[in-house]
């Protein structure tokens, strides 16, 4: 890797800096997140099937379960919900690692969000 990085950067440089920087950042984040359209399109259905209802929290553990995570699936709630696709409280707390609490009874589609899955 060493070899292959210095002829990358065709310079001299401290690989073994640029590494521990990247390890660093990385246990910094915690969690590095990717988002996949497909699994948020899928989240997204399974959040319309509700409406207008909200999800709830049966809901929320089913898709929960789907992914393997509630970390993973309230990364994906909080896209949507930047993106305007959902509505739903949601609060941060730094507490024990740091997660996210989702307010499941307020948990819906938007308009918007009905209308990206026409």
């Amino acid at each position: 890797m060493h070899t292959i990085l210095k002829r990358l950067f065709n310079s001299p440089i401290d690989i073994e800096s640029i590494l521990i920087g990247i390890l660093l950042s990385r246990l910094t984040i915690g969690f590095v997140m990717e988002i996949k359209l497909d699994i948020a399109k899928s989240i997204l259905i399974r959040i319309r099937h509700s409406y207008p209802r909200s999800l709830g929290s049966d809901g929320y553990k089913e898709l929960s379960d789907a992914l393997g995570s509630d970390m993973l699936l309230d990364g994906y709630l909080l896209y949507l919900k930047e993106k305007g696709l959902i509505h739903a409280e949601m609060m941060y707390n730094r507490t024990e690692g740091g997660f996210w609490w989702v307010n499941t009874s307020t948990l819906r589609v938007s308009a918007k969000g009905i209308d990206w899955l026409m």
